[in-house]
């Protein structure tokens, strides 16, 4: 299988044959050697969770992964995984990633589980986040926000909207989203409400557009949102996908 291939490749630098040549040798070839694997992962792992994929949607919804850090994770690798991939290593990327593709179509959540724990490393630190988790007597207490701020926010995220149209009514596809901000605009925690979270069981359309919502909230391209420059308690964003077009 090719993951378990990918996560022993830095075991592939055979050290009884190291020691047969001099340090200046022994160094490019074991940074080589780190950089195939870095490139064999990253490839596997960016096609694994492809943007609006059904393995990308049960990680950032099954509850298994706090919501906020899954989704962090996932933008990073839609946005900045083949960016750090050198040319020379192009081509084990692609190839990897037409692997990591075609077992995700099968993969259980038990397994996508198993995937992230594998592709974490691949992140900097940064990427899922050095933020305050929202408490959850915080989030119970989250209150809608007004109307036109509401509105405000939603087209500062139109930009980041984005999601593949899975059917339904769309009057049945709106998001309620609990939002936690720092004063300056800049989101430390999301997560679906309540109300919406029990709807994705009878709603499979809307599985979709909870991605994207938090996806849009959470992307740095449009933070900061709309802020009154004050500290504020988490509030409830209502997502319209009619608006988001």
């Amino acid at each position: 299988m090719l993951i378990a291939s990918i996560a022993v490749g830095s075991c592939l630098w055979n050290p009884a044959t190291a020691q047969q040549r001099s340090a200046t040798e022994q160094q490019p070839a074991a940074s080589e050697q780190a950089a195939r694997s870095l490139a064999l992962r990253a490839g596997y792992c960016a096609a694994f969770f492809e943007p609006n994929g059904d393995a990308a949607q049960k990680l950032q919804l099954s509850g298994r992964v706090p919501q906020s850090e899954a989704t962090r994770f996932l933008l990073w690798f839609y946005f900045s995984a083949s960016m750090s991939i050198p040319d020379a290593w192009r081509q084990p990327y692609a190839l990897a990633g037409r692997h990591g593709a075609e077992e995700a179509r099968s993969a259980d959540l038990n397994r996508i589980v198993e995937v992230y724990g594998f592709c974490k490393p691949v992140t900097p630190p940064s990427a899922t986040g050095e933020t305050r988790p929202m408490a959850d007597t915080a989030a119970a207490a989250a209150e809608p926000l007004a109307a036109g701020e509401n509105t405000q926010m939603a087209r500062k995220l139109r930009r980041c909207w984005q999601v593949k149209d899975a059917g339904g009514d769309p009057a049945q596809m709106i998001i309620l989203v609990i939002v936690d901000m720092t004063s300056d605009g800049r989101v430390d925690d999301a997560k679906l409400a309540g109300e919406t979270q029990v709807a994705l069981a009878q709603n499979a359309p809307l599985r979709a557009f909870a991605a994207a919502a938090l996806r849009a909230v959470l992307d740095p391209r449009c933070q900061p949102l709309p802020s009154k420059g004050e500290a504020r308690k988490p509030f409830v964003l209502k997502l319209d996908p009619r608006e988001l077009r």
